[in-house]
């Protein structure tokens, strides 16, 4: 009976699942994955493998309205999307020509080669 339940364990233990790679940030900010025109709304580089493309966001699209906010520039759209924890689902609505398009995004964390990106940084007075 013994050697049963020392198959048993072995048995549980080989078959535990094992992670397949790091664990994730809990401090991860949510990303989108494009790149616009200077001081505008338009989305001038979808990046590759991101929620953009996967959605089908296209360059030349311009943000109309990001989850419930209808944005006036770009930092507020990165500033509400980084709000959000990656896997959040978002509804983004976009101009493209004389149509409107909506899609559905699901956010990733920034990727680590992404540069120029702020990563989860907590800001902290100065002293003067």
């Amino acid at each position: 009976m013994m050697g049963f339940y020392l198959k048993l364990l072995l048995l549980t233990i080989t078959l535990a699942p094992v992670p397949t790679g790091p664990a994730p940030d809990p401090l991860a900010r949510g990303y989108l994955g494009v790149m616009v025109e200077q001081g505008v709304l338009r989305i001038s580089t979808v990046m590759p493998n991101t929620p953009a493309e996967k959605a089908g966001l296209r360059a030349g699209d311009d943000f109309v309205k990001v989850g419930d906010l209808k944005p006036q520039n770009f930092e507020e759209v990165r500033q509400h999307i980084s709000a959000f924890r990656p896997g959040t689902e978002l509804t983004i609505v976009v101009r493209r020509g004389e149509e409107t398009k909506t899609v559905t995004v699901r956010l990733i964390a920034l990727p680590p080669d992404v540069p120029g990106q702020q990563r989860n940084t907590i800001p902290f007075p100065q002293n003067n």
